[in-house]
């Protein structure tokens, strides 16, 4: 009988180990980081929908997107570095979307349920829709991904949701990727103006963000205070409809009865 040679099950057992994936995923996402400049250009005319799918991913996961903004710009340039984000933002955030109204909605619901700002902010959205969800992109009161969900309990439309989505994304992605590309530049090339230029437009990209941001709070907080002072009208609406429901048809078998 062969006898198996010498070692083979150490090897086994050493090689299904190395193929075991990094369980740290902050590891892992550093990781992606470092290499996806060489893995992007190693993929020739696919690079940019590897790029997309992988920051698409990461972003599902919930880590945080700026380093993936800047990494964009800085590989890509502005124009498709832009592209590339607003693409895979839009899936990370669809798909957090669509988890919430089918498999994660009883989950959602219970986290909602223990957080009165969200509760607010669902039954603004619920009341105005895209406005509210691209108020809340400029001006993000919730995280990201917990604002994705809170949308998906809500009955406004998909397409309702990505164009808000998108919409809203715009300014801060064009800031971020537009500062990486411009570094890059820097770094490489040297300053072809003079750095107080350099000063002077990152002081108005900050600015003009502030206001952005400001200005979607303003209309955020007041659109949830119209919510706080409509709620208890329609609750007493309601409960005197309650009260007199009954006595109507009291009335009314009454007047039966008479006749």
């Amino acid at each position: 009988r062969l006898q198996p040679p010498q070692g083979r099950s150490h090897d086994r057992g050493r090689v299904s180990r190395q193929a075991l994936p990094d369980v740290n995923l902050a590891a892992w996402f550093a990781t992606q980081l470092a290499e996806m400049p060489d893995r992007v250009a190693g993929y020739g005319p696919y690079g940019p929908l590897y790029f997309v799918a992988m920051a698409a991913i990461a972003e599902a996961l919930t880590f945080p997107v700026t380093p993936m903004l800047l990494t964009s710009g800085y590989i890509f340039g502005l124009p498709l570095g832009t592209a590339a984000m607003l693409m895979s933002m839009s899936c990370a955030a669809s798909l957090h979307f669509m988890l919430s109204r089918t498999l994660l909605r009883p989950s959602i619901e219970k986290l909602v349920a223990q957080n009165k700002q969200a509760q607010s902010i669902n039954k603004a959205v619920e009341r105005e829709g895209f406005k509210i969800m691209f108020l809340l992109r400029l001006e993000p009161l919730l995280p990201s991904s917990i604002a994705n969900f809170a949308f998906g309990l809500s009955r406004t439309s998909y397409l309702e949701f990505l164009g808000a989505t998108v919409l809203g994304y715009i300014p801060y992605t064009l800031a971020l990727v537009s500062s990486a590309t411009v570094l890059k530049g820097v770094f490489s090339e040297g300053m072809e103006r003079p750095w107080y230029l350099y000063a002077v437009g990152a002081a108005l990209y900050v600015g003009l963000l502030w206001l952005i941001a400001d200005v979607a709070g303003r209309a955020i907080d007041e659109a949830i205070r119209e919510g706080e002072e409509v709620a208890p009208i329609d609750a007493e609406a309601d409960l005197k409809a309650s009260q007199g429901e009954p006595l109507t048809r009291m009335a009314m078998a009454t007047g039966d009865s008479l006749g």
